[in-house]
């Protein structure tokens, strides 16, 4: 490991709960063992993680622990310190951890405190919904509704099986319709239920979203699944789980670097209903429409060495 005391701000986001709290321990201490000046900060509310990121000036690395959502809004953060940001580094305390995967990070405490003091620069390009940079995927339709409806305390009792749960309610609404245009093609607007919008590989954990998809590459994955209702819900639900999604008639895969969705307004916290709701690396983010393109500035990424 580093003994050149490397200055490394530690993010932590304690809605993790206990078990995840003493793996960071772990992690931490294997950190202390060299002579890296750490300085751990915890959140207290959302939004907090994007204000520390924020203020991250002199330190050479951002390492968030936390989930998905804890490094959306760092690298919003981020985004205010421009080409000057430090390289960020994840330690995956959350529940789906897709950046993990994408990443291909260890799982030891050893392996992740290696990977913060000496990991590989890779750069990724996030993209950008409605002015807002995400790194992983924005959505609306039966995805989104899911995230809506999972709760934190629910997340921390069943961890991934809130998402089981919320799934199970929300496959017996039929929805709304969106209509999906990738770089400005009017005449090639597409009509769907769900739309998930990826820069990313992987979806709820390890299963694969669309196959190409790379954080260092320019471009977005656009992903329409037409139907709706349970048959349509468990038919996708079982082609991802194998993943051959993109082998279903009624599934598009465009590629592109801009995407307008528009569709039906929906506020859940308002309405009860949660039809054009829109979810970002795993968080509410707001309602339709969405305009999405590629954020001209990148993000450091801290990694293991490619193979």
């Amino acid at each position: 490991m580093t003994t050149d005391g490397t200055r490394i701000l530690v993010i932590h986001n304690p809605v993790s709960g206990r078990r995840n709290a003493a793996r960071l321990d772990r992690v931490l201490g294997r950190m202390r063992e060299t002579s890296a000046q750490i300085t751990v900060r915890e959140t207290g509310a959302p939004g907090e993680a994007e204000t520390m990121a924020g203020e991250a000036r002199g330190f050479d690395v951002v390492a968030v622990a936390g989930g998905d959502g804890t490094v959306n809004e760092a690298i919003n953060g981020l985004a205010g310190l421009g080409h000057k940001a430090p390289p960020l580094a994840f330690i995956p305390l959350g529940t789906a951890n897709i950046l993990a995967h994408e990443l291909g990070l260890p799982r030891s405490a050893a392996g992740l405190a290696e990977i913060v003091l000496n990991g590989e620069r890779r750069t990724a390009w996030p993209g950008s919904a409605n002015g807002r940079r995400f790194l992983l995927m924005v959505s609306t339709g039966f995805d989104a509704r899911v995230v809506a409806q999972v709760g934190s305390g629910l997340k921390r009792c069943l961890g991934a099986g809130a998402y089981v749960v919320s799934a199970f309610k929300e496959m017996w609404r039929s929805g709304g319709r969106c209509r999906v245009t990738v770089d400005g093609k009017d005449d090639e607007t597409l009509d769907a239920a769900t739309v998930i919008i990826t820069r990313a590989r992987h979806y709820g954990g390890g299963f694969i979203l669309a196959q190409g998809a790379r954080l260092g590459e320019k471009k977005l994955y656009v992903v329409c699944m037409e139907g709706s209702g349970v048959w349509n819900i468990l038919r996708y639900g079982a082609a991802l789980l194998r993943g051959q999604l993109h082998r279903l008639s009624d599934v598009q895969i465009l590629t592109g670097i801009s995407v307008t969705v528009e569709g039906p307004p929906g506020d859940p916290s308002e309405s009860g209903e949660a039809d054009g709701t829109v979810q970002m690396d795993g968080d509410l983010a707001g309602t339709l429409p969405l305009e999405v393109c590629l954020d001209s500035v990148p993000v450091t990424l801290l990694a293991p060495p490619q193979k």
